[in-house]
């Protein structure tokens, strides 16, 4: 499994900025993105933070990696602060549609699995 989501992870930083990148660099940041997300994996299985999909090693920090590189790449284009700011504000948006989306989802249907189903597994208790 790393190997797939470290490749994704190659992809996700690579497209991000990709009109602005040569195929060596394109190698070089997409290899920069599987690394991260190994690093943040790691990080996660240690700290015993559950991320089950690792949507966050895989999507959002190799995003965020891509989305800030061409402010180093390009600083004549691009600045930092503005491609900072880029990413603030697509995070925010997308945490409060997310937020809205689960407590309007939470009033019809539970969203966590009941004490038993913890225990004992799902599978088990569900079937």
């Amino acid at each position: 499994m790393p190997i797939c989501n470290g490749v994704l992870a190659g992809l996700v930083s690579v497209t991000a900025c990709a009109d602005l990148l040569t195929p060596l660099t394109s190698v070089i940041v997409g290899a920069c993105g599987a690394m991260l997300m190994l690093i943040v994996t790691d990080l996660f299985q240690r700290w015993q933070i559950d991320d089950a999909l690792e949507v966050v090693p895989v999507h959002f920090l190799p995003g965020i990696l891509g989305t800030v590189l061409p402010a180093f790449l390009r600083p004549e284009i691009y600045s930092l602060t503005g491609q900072s700011l880029g990413v603030a504000v697509v995070a925010g948006i997308s945490f409060v549609v997310f937020f809205v989306f689960s407590v309007f989802y939470k009033t019809f249907l539970p969203i966590c699995i009941c004490f038993g189903g913890e225990t004992k597994g799902n599978d088990i208790y569900g079937h």
